[in-house]
């Protein structure tokens, strides 16, 4: 109901409580004639790559022909603690993190992802973070940044 009020900002709000793209399109199929479907089946079609916020959603467009990616990767950082990288590289432990102001602004946001980025090198992972507004500015510009990064990655992991 409030993706058809909300649009993807509504998706992006399920998915960052955990619902599964696989759970919404099984409400979506319990609404055959609701108003406004038609612009749900395409925020879902939109979503296949789980994005958590409006700038996930265009830095996930933006990477959409640079192969060996995933969305929301998972790292067990110690027996009880998990990170969620909003983009990883597996094979070259590369993450890329989109960081809104909502999330990201206070002192102890900016202490608790330093923190999770020095645990996660020492995992060996390399996080690189973007300004959210600037992927959403600049999607194009996200896309060649983000190229070169994985390729120089790559020269050093060789």
């Amino acid at each position: 109901d409030r993706a058809v009020l909300e649009g993807a900002a509504a998706i992006d709000d399920a998915l960052r409580r955990r619902i599964t793209l696989e759970e919404l399109w099984e409400a979506y199929a319990l609404t055959p004639n609701r108003r406004g479907r038609d612009g749900v089946r395409f925020w879902l079609r939109n979503s296949r790559t789980a994005p958590w916020s409006p700038a996930e959603r265009v830095a996930h467009d933006a990477l959409r022909l640079l192969a060996g990616w995933v969305a929301n990767h998972r790292v067990g950082l110690d027996e009880v603690s998990d990170a969620v990288l909003d983009i990883a590289f597996r094979s070259l432990r590369l993450g890329l993190e989109v960081d809104g102001w909502a999330y990201h602004s206070a002192r102890q946001d900016v202490a608790r992802d330093r923190e999770r980025d020095w645990r996660l090198a020492r995992l060996g992972w390399h996080v690189v973070r973007f300004p959210a507004g600037w992927v959403q500015r600049n999607p194009a510009g996200f896309a060649e940044t983000v190229a070169a990064i994985v390729r120089a990655r790559a020269t050093l992991i060789g």
